[in-house]
């Protein structure tokens, strides 16, 4: 799908309106752009996918997978992938990871429960909140949203406690 041959901004490019189109567009769209979602994950995964296309990457499969059901259920074997993202020491990688994240299991419990039982997950939580920064520029705060529809609190309290 994504000719080696684009520049690394190409693919920024086409990655991100692969996305906005998901997310803007009608059901149709939405799904086809699903068919798209293993190469984005594969490309998330590679060690030399460059900052910046990763970030294209986590907001295209946000878009994707917002309040799609299927593209959700493909999306969750970018699981461990994401969680490793989100215990990233860049805060603003491991905020796009727990924003993807928290659109891969809206309204999708069986991805709230494949979720919950991914290794790093409880420790890379709690490291997000730990983060002074305020979420500024953000509507809310992903690694709290995630906590509480995980109902993970008490996990995460006495991660933080025992830290």
């Amino acid at each position: 799908m994504f000719n080696s041959s684009l520049t690394a901004e190409e693919k920024e490019l086409y990655i991100s309106k692969i996305g906005h189109m998901a997310y803007m567009g009608a059901p149709e769209v939405s799904r086809t752009a699903g068919t798209c979602l293993n190469e984005m994950m594969t490309l998330l995964k590679n060690k030399r996918t460059s900052e910046s296309l990763k970030e294209s990457l986590l907001m295209a499969i946000s878009e994707i997978c917002y309040l799609n059901r299927d593209n959700q259920s493909k999306a969750v074997a970018a699981f461990p992938t994401l969680v490793d993202i989100m215990g990233s020491e860049r805060i603003h990688m491991s905020r796009l990871a727990c924003y993807c994240i928290s659109c891969i299991v809206c309204n999708n419990f069986a991805a709230m429960q494949t979720l919950r039982d991914e290794p790093n997950l409880r420790k890379n939580l709690a490291g997000c909140l730990s983060v002074e920064v305020p979420w500024f520029g953000w509507s809310e705060n992903y690694a709290i949203l995630l906590v509480d529809i995980l109902g993970l609190s008490e996990d995460i309290s006495e991660l933080k406690f025992n830290n």
